[in-house]
């Protein structure tokens, strides 16, 4: 057995409830399943799988609209794109992408 602490997988029914209506909430609150995940003591598994199961206008894919200039300048300081990703928020190739999709427009 690792050293590293196990987080259950199953929620209780009340849980549950309380689970979905933190998804419904998630577009206003721009909260990340990991973050969802931590908060109730779960894998994020467990929340991704729940989260999967609601109807698809709540169901969506965390797309978050980077702020161009505030990628430009964290990456202008000489940080890593993993470390503008984390604080950001946001994963690495979401980062590399908003610099890819910068440098096209700066091209045209």
């Amino acid at each position: 057995m690792s050293t590293r602490e196990r987080k259950p997988n199953k929620l209780n029914s009340l849980r549950i409830k309380s689970l979905n209506e933190r998804l419904a909430a998630r577009r206003q609150t721009k909260e990340t399943l990991t973050q969802i995940a931590d908060d109730f003591g779960v894998t994020l598994q467990t929340v991704a799988y729940h989260a999967k199961k609601l109807p698809p206008s709540i169901r969506f894919k965390a797309s978050q609209q980077l702020d161009d200039a505030e990628v430009l300048r964290l990456y202008g300081v000489h940080m890593s794109l993993k470390l503008v990703a984390q604080e950001l928020g946001v994963s690495s190739p979401a980062v590399s992408k908003a610099l890819a999709r910068m440098e096209w427009k700066a091209a045209a």
